[in-house]
């Protein structure tokens, strides 16, 4: 006995309360297609999991990107920074010189894998400025990423010493040495003086005059040691 309510008595998965399935039907007969179901931009692939069957309109789903007629799962991959076949890949058999997921085509710096676009931001600081990156001090880092650009020893890259200055720019100057009295400078650099020290207090004058050996011989590099 036929359902008078069956807008589709032809198919059985379409009747009143049916669930609602990624065919491009309208399931449960209640006059409307969800709109993940809807194949907006008509090349036959439905932006959800495809699961009925197909047919000379729907070929299929996981259309990643529905409102463009050039996307779907199968279309010819083109070098350029749009996924055409939807499998999640840009680069395909496409150069990808420093491996950073963007072809070569339309990579600004395939040297660089920081730099994944073909903007004119080549440094990707945040501008568009197309001319080569500052880097005043010549260490190799520019101005935006070296926290010191005005000291080529001091650089993302260089080696912390123990010693006041943050060499490798990680706002860490203890590191691996220690800091016994959690003042934020590593042991080997002296505190300053007690407030009030003077020759007349007992013990002052010969710790200071120590450290204050000690803070000339740093710049020296007498007490540098690496990690």
């Amino acid at each position: 006995m036929l359902d008078g309510d069956d807008c589709d008595p032809l198919r059985a998965s379409v009747h009143p309360g049916a669930a609602e399935a990624c065919d491009g039907l309208d399931n449960d007969c209640d006059g409307e297609v969800p709109a993940s179901e809807d194949d907006r931009d008509r090349d036959g692939y439905l932006p959800c999991t495809f699961v009925g069957e197909s047919t000379d309109v729907l070929l299929g789903g996981d259309d990643c990107d529905d409102d463009d007629d050039d996307v779907f799962p199968g279309a010819e991959e083109i070098c350029d920074a749009v996924d055409q076949d939807c499998d999640g890949d840009l680069v395909e058999d496409f150069g990808d010189a420093d491996g950073d997921g963007v072809p070569d085509c339309v990579d600004g710096d395939d040297d660089d894998a920081a730099d994944d676009d073909d903007s004119a931001d080549d440094d990707d600081a945040g501008d568009d400025d197309d001319s080569a990156p500052v880097d005043a001090d010549g260490d190799g880092f520019a101005a935006s990423v070296d926290c010191d650009d005005g000291d080529p020893s001091v650089n993302p890259g260089a080696d912390d010493w123990c010693d006041a200055v943050d060499q490798d720019c990680d706002q860490d100057i203890i590191e691996a040495w220690s800091d016994a009295d959690g003042n934020g400078l590593p042991d080997c650099i002296p505190s300053p003086p007690p407030t009030g020290c003077s020759p007349a207090t007992h013990g002052c004058a010969v710790s200071w005059a120590g450290n204050a050996a000690l803070l000339l011989m740093v710049p020296l590099g007498l007490v540098r040691r690496r990690r």
